[in-house]
C-alpha cells in the first residue's frame, strides 16, 4: 500500500512510503499505527480493492479530499465514490430518509451484492463536504470486498473517498507498482529520491 503525501511535491510525483500488509494475515496494529495517522492528517493513501487500486482520503476531511484531486490532476467537477466497511457506516454519508431499511429493495440489493464492485447513489448527508460530490446533493457509495480495504476503513473508522490511484487520463492501476510508477517516488536513506521500478504488489 502506498502512502502518497501531499507535502513533498516533486516533478508531478509525491514522496511515497510503502507499508507492506499481508492480505492473508492483516497486521491491524500496523494499520492503526502507520496508516490511520496519515488519514487523520488529511493525507492520501493508495490501497487495493477487488478491482483496481484506489487513492483514498477521509471523506469528512476537506483538505484530504482536495489532495486526491491534486495528486491525480482530477477536475473538481468529477465526483468521488465513497467506500465503507459496513452498512452502519452508510448512515454517516446519507440522509436519514435515504438510509436503507430492512426489507427495502435497496437493502435487498446490498445484501446480495455487497461487499463487491457495486456503487449505489443516495442523497448525501449535510456532513459530507461538497468537494466530495462536485457540489451535487447525491453521493456514490460502495463496500469493497478486498480484505485490506475493509480493514483500513474499519480500523480507521473513516469512510474513504477514493477514485482509482492513477493520474487522470492514465490507465487504472491493478498492481502497487503501477501506482508507484505513475504517482510516487521513494525516499532513499540519504534523503535523495528515486523511482522504484522493482516494487511488486502482494
Amino acid at each position: 500500500m502506498e502512502n502518497l503525501g501531499n507535502n513533498s511535491y516533486c516533478k508531478d510525483k509525491y514522496l511515497t512510503k510503502i507499508i507492506e500488509i499481508d492480505c492473508n494475515n492483516i497486521d491491524e496494529d500496523k494499520i492503526k499505527n502507520e496508516v490511520v495517522p496519515v488519514l487523520e492528517a488529511g493525507e492520501t493513501i493508495a490501497f487495493p480493492t477487488e478491482t483496481v487500486y484506489g487513492l483514498g482520503a477521509n471523506v469528512f476531511n476537506e483538505e484530504g479530499i482536495g489532495n486526491i484531486f491534486k495528486v491525480k490532476g482530477r477536475p473538481s467537477d468529477n465526483p468521488l465514490i465513497c467506500h465503507v466497511s459496513s452498512i452502519e457506516m452508510v448512515k454517516r454519508l446519507v440522509t436519514e430518509e435515504a438510509y436503507p431499511k430492512e426489507g427495502s429493495e435497496v437493502m435487498n440489493i446490498i445484501n446480495k451484492f455487497w461487499p463487491g464492485p457495486l456503487t449505489l447513489i443516495f442523497p448525501k448527508s449535510k456532513d459530507v463536504p461538497y468537494n466530495v460530490t462536485a457540489n451535487l446533493d447525491k453521493i456514490g457509495v460502495r463496500m469493497p470486498k478486498h480484505p485490506i480495504a475493509q480493514a483500513i476503513i474499519r480500523i480507521s473508522d473513516m469512510p474513504l473517498a477514493a477514485p482509482s490511484a492513477n493520474r487522470s487520463g492514465k490507465p487504472s492501476p491493478t498492481y502497487a507498482k503501477h501506482v508507484l510508477d505513475d504517482l510516487g517516488i521513494l525516499k532513499k536513506n540519504n534523503n535523495e529520491s528515486e523511482n522504484n521500478d522493482n516494487n511488486d504488489d502482494n
